[in-house]
């Protein structure tokens, strides 16, 4: 895909990414991967190769290439985005937390499940410290921390964490719909 950049914009350049997810849904690597491109071209164009969006670019990035089960690319996206908002944001914000969930997906997805348990950790205390438990993000940490304790056997861990994604989902969604969650 060829793109200039003069008179491109930030609208421009989500209007891209939410088509590069568009494919991505549709499972059309080319198109989806072109689109995210191109967005993060415009971005890092328009405001630089630290800014937030540049790091939204990469983390949308990094979510492709693991749908994708292009890991080692995937990890170093996120890493990248890892880096950028906490040099933004600082460690304590809920964009860093944000990228580590995505980053222990990756982890997991690549079976390494210590790793993958820290990020997650790290991400959890960063939500309790800022956004709290009552919120979607912190209930997929949650819910991520519990499958690596089922996979551990760790029943105990396992259902605090599980019943507390649990709840937010039923909130959320519904007790019928939780599960869809």
């Amino acid at each position: 895909m060829e793109v200039t950049f003069r008179n491109q914009t930030e609208e421009y350049a989500f209007t891209l990414e939410i088509m590069g997810n568009y494919y991505r849904f549709r499972y059309e690597e080319k198109q989806a991967t072109d689109f995210m491109k191109t967005a993060l071209a415009i971005r890092q164009s328009l405001f630089g190769e630290e800014s937030e969006e540049t790091a939204q670019s990469k983390h949308s990035i990094s979510l492709l290439y693991m749908e994708l089960r292009r890991l080692p690319r995937a990890l170093i996206a996120v890493e990248e985005a890892v880096q950028l908002r906490r040099a933004r944001w600082g460690e304590i914000h809920p964009k860093v937390s944000e990228s580590l969930y995505l980053k222990a997906e990756v982890l997991l997805k690549n079976n390494q499940v210590v790793s993958s348990q820290a990020a997650l950790e790290h991400a959890l205390d960063i939500n309790d410290r800022t956004i709290g438990n009552d919120y979607m993000q912190t209930a997929h940490c949650q819910s991520l921390l519990a499958q690596i304790y089922a996979r551990q056997k760790n029943q105990r861990s396992f259902v605090l964490y599980f019943d507390n994604a649990h709840q937010v989902f039923c909130e959320y969604y519904g007790n019928m719909n939780s599960a869809l969650a």
